[in-house]
């Protein structure tokens, strides 16, 4: 006879409201208020004729989302409609992102999906004096067709390592005497490729919030005004770690070692994986702020015998 054994993965059911959300839209951007283009006529709701009637798919459309705001055009979305998934995956995706924010992290979203991927730092395990270690976590809005319910997939992504060295410092810091002879060549921008950008800026009532950022240096530089390389700090590739004088298994370009890879890898990382999925669960989602953006379950991760999609499988 098999011996049964429950299979925990790393989802987090919800469900949609009942009734639908109003949100806000125009066919024109503003400057005077922060707005979301729609470029993609899959993210357009499925009543957009309501109150465009002659939009056609080439055409842009723009969304504060839930946020009234004047001289946008009201409509109710119903989340529960096939034809809305997308939007209501961009809709949940910023919820997401503003939430992990407001609790300290960092936060890059997939340029293509837009779910977002959180930075917490973890110098527990860190060997390197010269780096901070950074563990990753992909928080993503997905739907459970066996189940049909829309779900939260949390998955642990490779680990980054960030030199402490700021740009700034790393690129004007070698001895650039010509006549004092050295074998360590003169540090040049292709070096750095991503950033991890944190500045701390003054209101002017005196409090203190930080700008926070990951992109690649070259973008920032040539788009970015206000970028400064004094709070710019490298991303760990292979470039740079060979410019250094070491070699980490943990490096930029093997980010991509994800959830989806999981049944790849050797059995005593499972429990590793849960572990860490369970403390990002424990710290920042098992709360009441939480679930009010999204009514996830009390009792924690789906516990059954399907696998819903792409996820880890932890058996215990």
């Amino acid at each position: 006879m098999p011996i049964e054994e429950n299979l925990f993965l790393n989802t987090l059911s919800f469900e949609f409201p009942k009734e639908p959300v109003t949100f806000y839209f125009s066919l024109e951007d503003r400057t005077d208020c922060r707005l979301t283009m729609l470029k993609k006529h899959n993210l357009f709701p499925q009543n957009i004729k309501d109150i465009f009637p002659n939009i056609v798919k080439s055409d842009m459309l723009f969304t504060s989302f839930d946020r009234q705001t004047d001289g946008l055009l009201p409509l109710a979305v119903d989340f529960r409609l096939p034809e809305n998934y997308f939007l209501v995956k961009r809709f949940y995706n910023r919820l997401i992102s503003g939430y992990l924010k407001n609790r300290g992290l960092f936060v890059e979203p997939n340029h293509i999906t837009k779910d977002n991927q959180a930075w917490k730092l973890n110098n527990y395990e860190n060997s390197r004096q010269d780096c901070n270690l950074y563990d990753r976590f992909t928080l993503k809005v997905d739907y459970d067709h066996f189940n049909r319910r829309p779900q939260l997939i949390l998955s642990f992504d490779r680990p980054a390592l960030v030199y402490k060295t700021s740009v700034e410092t790393l690129l004007t810091s070698a001895d650039t005497d010509p006549f004092t002879p050295s074998d360590t060549p003169q540090p040049t921008a292709d070096l750095v490729n991503r950033v991890l950008y944190e500045q701390p800026v003054t209101r002017e009532d005196g409090t203190v919030y930080n700008i926070r950022k990951i992109d690649k240096h070259k973008y920032l530089s040539e788009n970015w005004k206000e970028y400064n390389t004094q709070f710019a700090y490298p991303i760990m590739n292979r470039k740079l770690a060979a410019y250094l004088g070491f070699d980490d298994e943990t490096d930029e370009e093997q980010a991509n070692a994800n959830s989806q890879y999981a049944d790849f890898m050797p059995k005593n990382r499972y429990k590793k994986y849960y572990d860490k999925i369970k403390y990002f669960y424990q710290t920042f989602l098992d709360n009441a702020d939480f679930r009010v953006l999204f009514p996830i379950a009390k009792d924690g991760f789906f516990v059954g015998k399907q696998n819903t999609g792409q996820t880890y499988q932890i058996r215990q």
